[in-house]
């Protein structure tokens, strides 16, 4: 197939049927661009592992602060109420018998 210009000249046209003419990165470029976002996801593992890390040390660096802390000022509070004591005696009656 040809096209004409302004010139008019006659310029042909790049034949689309042939395959075999694209070069590797056009025949695989899917393919390509898979395994670069496998890559870089593998790769940005690495970031997120180191940062989950400082997370668990911050965490046990409070709770050991927090402990510290509560054993040189006080342990565990409970805090309760008065208790009123009232001595009684419970009698039961069973079969025309009296329990104590």
């Amino acid at each position: 197939m040809e096209t004409m210009d302004s010139s008019n000249q006659m310029t042909p046209l790049p034949s689309e049927g042939n395959g075999n003419k694209r070069s590797f990165i056009e025949r695989y470029s899917a393919s390509i661009k898979l395994v670069i976002i496998g890559f870089l996801t593998l790769f940005l593992l690495i970031p997120l592992g180191m940062i989950r890390g400082l997370i668990n040390e911050r965490k046990f660096t409070k709770s050991s602060a927090v402990q510290d802390i509560t054993s040189k000022w006080s342990g565990e509070q409970i805090v309760t109420g008065p208790c009123i004591a009232i001595p009684y005696t419970q009698e039961r009656i069973m079969n025309d018998k009296r329990e104590i």
